[in-house]
């Protein structure tokens, strides 16, 4: 399968082309600043090359480096003509041909090319690369059965600069019976690397995606978020992960704005990542997330008990952790420890389960007059339990800081009853 002609062989071709009368034209909107029709020219579908600055492709091309370690960290920058630069994006391409309705390969199976490619004046294509790719696969999997993509259909747009492409790119629409979704961090990528790279602001992001300022600030602010995550769990760049977490990074951001003192935040943040972990399988464990920071001393509580942990100082490589110049005085060592044990994961999820549905049920309960006397009655029916269980087995670590704690109880309780 050829990936491109050669740029000399493919660009002759091209302003030869250009420079040709066709009966044919396609409308090109919004290139330019102005919306032009532009003629359309048949040639080979070994002609044009991917273009490897795609908005739609750079999460996949982020994961691929990640996942190869080999490959060149620039072959998707350096090069574009490169042979290996234009295969691997033909690889990647092929897992974004859609699903159901909007699979194309099921859909050019039964229908040939109505709409034509648009490249660029040196064969690079700016709309269809995935369309592209679909027509290549069919044809050699089967030149006979597909004999009619041998040849493909293309406009050539005239010479333009980067800024031109990229509001061509967004104002272009597929038909819509084979458009597919931008995913929420294919869009905050986008956004990001066009400012590094070409140093947009957000409002000129958002002129040319026909969006907010906000929104586009929101999502690269989300994608930091699902960044640190993803580094978090030793998957840095494997942005498959993050299909159904945007509301989950939205829950994370938003409750976490409210957590001041940095130590409970880096353990709030650990804990959360449990939970979107723990939402990944199709679950929706993220909707606790607000509910984990509301009771999050409870958590710490159940996490040291069940844990039978200790208090002690954050730490980092031997030396306590210096979050605001001072030395940790949370100590919320020993719970941030469990958080960090994926052994631990998944009892981590149960308690916030158990926490959470405990803490509304209390909530439920403290509204009746008899709260406080149906909390004792419980207390009194479990230390009867208890003292009829005094057996030598029984382990007894623990049990006196825990009578020193329900002794404090009661003296509050027959304060109040004075």
């Amino acid at each position: 399968m050829e990936l491109g002609w050669t740029y000399p062989k493919r660009k002759e071709h091209l302003d030869k082309l250009a420079h040709s009368p066709s009966e044919r034209t396609q409308l090109v909107p919004a290139f330019q600043g102005k919306n032009q029709y532009l003629k359309v020219f048949t040639v080979s579908i070994e002609l044009p090359k991917y273009r490897l600055d795609n908005g739609r492709t750079y999460a996949a091309q982020a994961e691929y480096l990640a996942t190869h370690p080999l490959v060149d960290k620039s072959v998707f920058e350096k090069d574009w003509e490169s042979e290996e630069a234009q295969k691997i994006q033909h690889e990647l391409l092929k897992t974004m041909l859609g699903k159901n309705e909007k699979e194309l390969l099921a859909y050019f199976k039964a229908n040939e090319q109505t709409e034509a490619l648009i490249v660029t004046h040196d064969g690079f294509v700016i709309n269809g690369n995935r369309r592209l790719c679909t027509m290549r696969e069919l044809y050699y999997t089967d030149q006979v059965k597909y004999k009619s993509f041998e040849f493909i259909n293309i406009v050539i747009l005239p010479p333009a600069d980067e800024k031109d492409i990229d509001a061509l790119e967004a104002a272009l629409q597929i038909a819509p019976d084979i458009k597919e979704e931008y995913t929420w961090y294919a869009r905050a990528l986008k956004y990001r690397k066009k400012r590094q790279q070409h140093n947009y602001t957000k409002e000129q992001l958002a002129k040319i995606d026909k969006v907010s300022p906000e929104e586009v600030e929101d999502l690269i602010d989300l994608l930091n978020y699902a960044d640190a995550y993803l580094a978090d769990r030793g998957w840095t760049d494997e942005y498959h992960r993050l299909e159904q977490t945007k509301y989950a990074f939205m829950e994370l951001r938003k409750a976490g704005s409210k957590i001041k003192i940095a130590p409970e935040k880096l353990c709030f943040e650990k804990l959360a990542y449990c939970l979107i972990d723990g939402s990944t399988g199709g679950g929706r464990l993220y909707e606790a997330i607000p509910s984990a920071a509301k009771y999050f001393d409870q958590f710490v509580t159940r996490v040291r008990n069940d844990f039978d942990l200790t208090p002690k100082p954050i730490e980092t490589d031997g030396a306590a952790l210096d979050l605001f110049g001072a030395a940790d005085e949370s100590n919320l060592g020993d719970v941030l420890e469990v958080l960090s044990d994926p052994n631990k994961f998944e009892q981590v999820r149960d308690i916030v389960t158990d926490v959470v549905t405990a803490e509304k049920l209390k909530l439920k309960e403290i509204e009746k007059v008899t709260f406080v006397l149906s909390q004792v009655r419980k207390a009194n029916t479990a230390l009867l339990d208890s003292t009829a269980a005094l057996t030598d087995h029984q382990e007894q670590k623990g049990i006196e800081d825990q009578l020193a704690s329900i002794e404090k109880s009661i003296e509050k309780i027959r304060s109040w009853l004075k």
